[in-house]
């Protein structure tokens, strides 16, 4: 299984630290064999819950020393530790000005003979990074549930870091982690409330980019 550099990198944030959450210390990969999705790395503290899906082509990474060629397995899925695919995403390399093979900014999952260990590499076709790691052991929680199915009634596009921003800053204002979303005629912005420790609030207003 080949995982994009920022997949892994990204979603290692919505992992739980708290290693009482036995599997939810951990991110949750498999391959569920869809062809427009063929991949999905799924983690999630409790309180969030994050799922990415891909294609990947394991065929396209280069052969790396002490590391048999990757090979897609049909039902293949474990739990890998976040803080080891956090390491594994620093270590692929980083893109160049005068370009780099695609396939590169991923990191490689050996899926065939796992076992309770599982080997991970990256490489810049210079310097392979190999390492071999223990799974979490356990059955990750069933979510497939949790995510609605369908249609959704209205989807609002918005720029993630302007929304991102706004939160972060009125994180420093409210009086508890607690803000309120609240959402009018589609086509205005929504608003986001918030209680300051004088008793005062704050809302902030943010701009959709599409209405679907």
């Amino acid at each position: 299984m080949l995982i994009p550099k920022n997949v892994a990198k990204s979603m290692v944030s919505f992992a739980s630290s708290d290693a009482s959450r036995y599997t939810l210390v951990g991110v949750s990969v498999k391959r569920t064999g869809c062809p427009d999705a063929s991949c999905e790395a799924v983690a999630s503290d409790g309180k969030v819950l994050a799922r990415a899906r891909w294609t990947d082509n394991p065929q396209e990474y280069p052969s790396i020393p002490g590391m048999a060629d990757i090979q897609a397995v049909d039902g293949f899925t474990t739990i890998i530790p976040a803080d080891a695919l956090a390491d594994m995403a620093k270590s692929a390399p980083k893109p160049r000005k005068n370009g780099m093979l695609p396939v590169l900014q991923n990191v490689a999952i050996q899926e065939a003979g796992s076992n309770g260990r599982i080997q991970m590499a990256t490489t810049d076709l210079e310097s392979p990074s190999l390492r071999t790691v223990a799974t979490v052991e356990g059955t990750y929680p069933k979510y497939d549930n949790a995510i609605p199915t369908g249609s959704p009634a209205l989807r609002i596009r918005f720029d993630v870091r302007i929304l991102s921003a706004a939160l972060k800053a009125m994180s420093g204002m409210v009086s508890s982690e607690q803000v309120d979303i609240c959402i009018w005629e589609p086509d205005r912005p929504i608003m986001v409330e918030g209680k300051m420790d004088d008793g005062g609030r704050i809302d902030v207003l943010v701009m959709p980019i599409a209405i679907r």
